[in-house]
């Protein structure tokens, strides 16, 4: 309940004047909040629990008499149904944050569009939705046949689509619109399930896809969904004893034996997120040599992570392993590599990255990041000398990016992607003024660093620690579950290695990203903001359902204050035996 409270109300905004009544698993609200976003407009959040049927009544129902979320009131305006909600903002709010709309012919062609989406995608997208990912994740089994019906549907509508989106790049033209935005929560949705493949099988629906997915707006929304559907799914796989997972991929054949923390490791990452490819990340503990030893000597006999395997084929050195992914999987994800005498000019940028940056870059990593965090002193001399032929290399670079976007040439290839790591390392440090003073250079990292393969390799040092240790701390005594202490334990030593390298980083730079707030900063906020949530004091000892349990929390919630609830499960009688409070 806690939890609820505080993941519908991420950041109150001072003073607003709009509010929106809705919940944020729905599809509707979040079709709303994306078209705010994208407005930059500040509004409130009300929160309404369709759990509990609060959208059937009042004070809810008097906003919308038809008991649907979400309800949106401005001054002494109020409305519903969220695309009439959407248009009166992108019309009334013209001159804010992105526009959403045209004027005249190509409003009229961007409304055809809208009321497609309305009438054709949505009731398809939206049942394969409940089928597919919602009514497993609360127990129930997907009914095959409308599966059936409603993906023939999502077919006929998607061959449409993608005769469309080869005129134009967008739905409703050649800006992102109402159209494309409308389309959002379904398809963030379905991209969990197996209805994906549709999607993916249409190479300007694809394209279409991963444009609109990506845009900022919607990460936000994205982010806290995500976060709650993984959540909930835990709670319902823990006390179903179930292996059944909606969300989740088909086993991965792919294994990658490392430490999240070095920049080798996460070379291959950056290159299997690319890919899209499904992998199993095999923890490998360096502080306490398990690189050294069995059985970790046996795939890579020079004792250096990371190891990969792929079915019986095993592979060390990142950059091999990255060389085999890019050939072997070239029809997935990116396509990093090139054929014929491009690849020729490929492989030799390859090896100047190899040979000319990494050997410096590590240096500056080890002597101003490393050192640092275990308390070592920094060789001034060494750095020295290393930023000098630091800036002979960005030198070369700054020329070669003055007559191509990337090294390897116009797209980004493994050449950009090998850089990431120690970029991402150094640009917390003194040495970032070599970057940034270098125009063409300075370009090329903000691109780079941007990707979103990139920012899911660094989440993946915070957030599984962080996302276990909420769901320790706060989530299970919600639910009546008992913390496990020993697991609290392990994440928290986790946590603080996590933070001592945030410690050194935020100590050169404002922010982890660098000087600017910005998507690596955004997507800590769910789990920070949890943590930060003082210890639950107090109990109630009750049953959801009672009338007397109910009046202590409405209070404990108009007060604002955190609490646990201790389920007495009254049909049984347990509040008539001993132990009881009362």
């Amino acid at each position: 309940m806690t939890v609820h409270y505080l993941l519908t109300n991420p950041s109150p905004v001072e003073t607003a004047t709009m509010k929106v009544h809705g919940d944020v698993l729905s599809i509707a609200t979040q079709r709303v909040l994306a078209c705010l976003y994208e407005k930059q407009l500040d509004f409130e959040f009300v929160p309404v629990d369709i759990r509990t049927g609060a959208h059937k009544k009042q004070p809810f129902i008097s906003l919308n008499p038809f008991g649907q979320v979400p309800a949106f009131e401005e001054g002494d305006m109020t409305l519903f149904e969220s695309r009439a909600i959407n248009l009166h903002i992108a019309h009334a709010y013209k001159d804010k944050g992105t526009q959403l709309i045209y004027d005249g012919k190509k409003m009229a062609i961007a409304s055809v569009w809208m009321d497609v989406e309305a009438h054709q995608f949505d009731p398809a997208g939206t049942k394969l939705g409940f089928e597919l990912v919602i009514k497993p994740m609360i127990g129930g089994t997907a009914d095959v046949a409308a599966v059936q019906e409603k993906e023939a549907k999502l077919v006929q509508v998607l061959d449409i689509y993608e005769v469309r989106l080869a005129q134009s790049k967008y739905l409703g033209g050649d800006d992102f619109t109402l159209v494309d935005l409308h389309h959002l929560p379904c398809i963030h949705r379905l991209m969990g399930s197996q209805v994906k493949k549709l999607f993916d099988s249409r190479p300007h629906v694809s394209a279409w896809c991963a444009d609109i997915l990506a845009r900022p707006a919607w990460l936000k929304i994205a982010l806290t969904t995500s976060s709650l559907f993984s959540w909930t799914l835990t709670v319902h796989c823990s006390l179903t004893k179930t292996k059944a997972n909606p969300i989740s991929v088909q086993t991965a054949t792919m294994k990658v034996h490392g430490a999240i923390f070095t920049t080798a490791s996460r070379r291959v990452f950056a290159c299997l997120y690319e890919k899209e490819l499904d992998f199993e990340l095999v923890p490998v503990d360096l502080r306490a040599g398990h690189h050294k030893k069995e059985p970790f000597i046996s795939l890579n006999p020079f004792g250096q992570v990371p190891a990969f395997e792929d079915g019986d084929m095993t592979l060390f050195e990142s950059r091999a392993i990255n060389l085999y992914i890019a050939h072997a999987y070239e029809d997935k994800g990116t396509q990093l590599i090139y054929r014929g005498k491009k690849m020729a000019i490929l492989s030799m940028w390859m090896q100047v990255e190899a040979n000319q940056f990494d050997p410096v870059a590590s240096n500056l990593v080890w002597e101003l990041v490393i050192k640092l965090i275990f308390g070592m002193t920094t060789d001034a001399a060494v750095v020295e000398v290393q930023e000098a032929k630091l800036g002979q290399v960005l030198d070369i670079y700054e020329v070669r990016l003055g007559q191509s976007k990337y090294l390897g040439g116009d797209d980004f290839t493994l050449v950009d992607l090998h850089h990431l790591p120690n970029i991402h390392y150094l640009m917390g440090t003194q040495v970032k003024k070599l970057f940034d003073s270098r125009p063409h250079v300075n370009a090329w990292c903000a691109d780079i660093l941007a990707r979103p393969a990139w920012l899911k390799v660094e989440a993946n040092q915070f957030d599984p620690v962080a996302s276990k240790l909420v769901w320790e701390l706060l989530v299970k005594p919600i639910l009546g579950m008992t913390t496990d202490a020993a697991v609290v334990e392990v994440k928290e030593a986790k946590l603080g290695q996590v933070l001592d390298i945030y410690e050194v980083r935020l100590g050169q730079s404002k922010y982890l990203g660098g000087d600017n707030f910005t998507l690596v900063d955004l997507h800590h906020l769910p789990c920070i903001q949890y943590l930060m949530v003082q210890t639950v004091t107090m109990k109630v000892h009750g049953a959801v359902f009672s009338t007397a349990s109910q009046k202590v929390f409405a209070c404990l919630y108009k007060k604002e204050l955190n609490f646990e609830l201790v389920p007495v499960d009254m049909r049984a009688g347990h509040h008539n035996k001993h132990n009881i409070k009362n």
